[in-house]
C-alpha cells in the first residue's frame, strides 16, 4: 500500500459518515518533540498514579483513501469507539461532528493507549499528552463506562487538568538559561 501524504491540506472528514480518518505512524517525525513527549508523559503518569503504555502517534489520513484501505485489511478497527492501536490495519476513524480539531484520543476501554496526533506545536503536543493521560486517570478512578456514558462531564474535566499543567508545559520547553 502507498503512504498518504501528510498535510494540514489532507480531508480526513467524511461528510457522509460523520467520521474522521487518520493513520497510525510508527514513531512521531519530529524525534525532539517524541523525546520530551516521552519524558513528559512519565511525569503526568507519576502525577496521576496511573501507568500509561507509551504515546502513539497519528496524522491525517485521506478519508476516501483511508476507508478503502480499511474496507481491504483483515484485520482493522471495528468501530470508531474501538481501541485502533490493538489491530495492524494502519488506518482509523473517529466519530464527531464536522470541524473537531483532534489533538489526541484515548479510546474508551484503551488499555492505557494515548495516541497524540504529529504536526502539532510542542505546546500542543504535550497539552495534548495531559488531557490524554487525565482521561486514562479517569477510567482509573470511575472505570471506562463512566468516561462514555458522561463524555462532556470527562472532556471539561481533562481540558480543565491540561490547563493546570500549562505552567509546567512552558518550563518544560523554555530553553535553559
Amino acid at each position: 500500500m502507498g503512504r498518504v501524504t501528510r498535510s494540514t491540506e489532507v480531508n480526513n472528514f467524511d461528510d457522509s459518515l460523520g467520521l474522521y480518518w487518520y493513520e497510525k505512524l510508527d514513531e512521531n517525525p519530529d524525534q525532539a518533540l517524541a523525546s520530551i513527549a516521552l519524558s513528559f508523559t512519565q511525569h503526568i503518569s507519576s502525577h496521576l498514579g496511573i501507568n500509561p503504555s507509551s504515546v502513539h502517534w497519528f496524522a491525517k489520513a485521506d478519508a476516501a483513501y483511508a476507508a478503502g484501505c480499511r474496507r481491504a485489511s483483515d484485520d482493522a478497527q471495528p468501530s470508531p469507539l474501538d481501541d485502533p492501536v490493538l489491530y495492524s490495519c494502519p488506518y482509523f476513524r473517529i466519530s464527531d461532528p464536522g470541524g473537531i480539531v483532534h489533538h489526541g484520543m484515548t479510546p474508551f476501554f484503551s488499555c492505557g493507549h494515548v495516541l497524540i496526533q504529529t504536526g502539532l506545536s510542542s505546546q500542543d503536543t504535550l497539552k495534548a499528552i495531559a488531557h490524554e493521560c487525565y482521561h486514562l486517570y479517569q477510567d482509573w478512578l470511575r472505570g471506562p463506562q463512566w468516561r462514555q456514558d458522561h463524555y462532556e462531564v470527562a472532556e471539561t474535566e481533562a481540558a480543565g487538568f491540561a490547563d493546570s499543567q500549562m505552567n509546567e508545559i512552558e518550563s518544560l520547553l523554555s530553553p535553559v538559561d
